[in-house]
């Protein structure tokens, strides 16, 4: 496998993604449950049972887009840019933890999930906006501690 499209495994259900481990060009290190860009250290797409490994350095735009059954995430440390989308339409994720590394999150990269809880680590200020699942509006601003 040498490219993988937008949305390649949108609305499958998808529990368990593993990459060969001949391939040079992506992995699942770590047993992660995901499909990761190894030169770069961008996680391209996860999946229900993602764990996002502390070498991974950005989460790609719509990485878990419509991935309904993921219910929580923690974003590690290493982390420092979640793009555009990257979590739309995971009805079900309600609980974040975000590393203390990230320094950007793109544009609807939450919405359309029901987030309840954001555990935030970052030490810079930045907001998060996005709409629920359930149509409501939310806004989250870390701010140094």
């Amino acid at each position: 496998m040498t490219t993988i499209g937008d949305k390649a495994f949108a609305n499958t259900g998808l529990t368990s993604i593993t990459v060969d481990a001949g391939n040079t060009i992506y992995d699942s290190r770590d047993n992660c449950n995901a499909i990761i860009e190894t030169a770069s250290n961008k996680l391209l797409t996860g999946c229900k049972n993602t764990i996002i490994p502390n070498s991974v350095t950005s989460i790609a735009e719509e990485a878990f887009y419509s991935c309904s059954s993921l219910a929580s995430v923690t974003i590690p440390n290493s982390v420092t840019k979640i793009d555009n989308k990257a979590f739309e339409n995971c009805y079900s994720l309600n609980s974040v933890t975000i590393g203390n590394g990230v320094t950007r999150i793109g544009k609807r990269a939450f919405d359309g999930a029901d987030i309840t809880t954001i555990i935030s680590l970052i030490e810079n200020p930045f907001s998060i906006y996005g709409r629920t699942s359930k149509d409501k509006t939310f806004t989250f601003v870390s701010f140094r501690t």
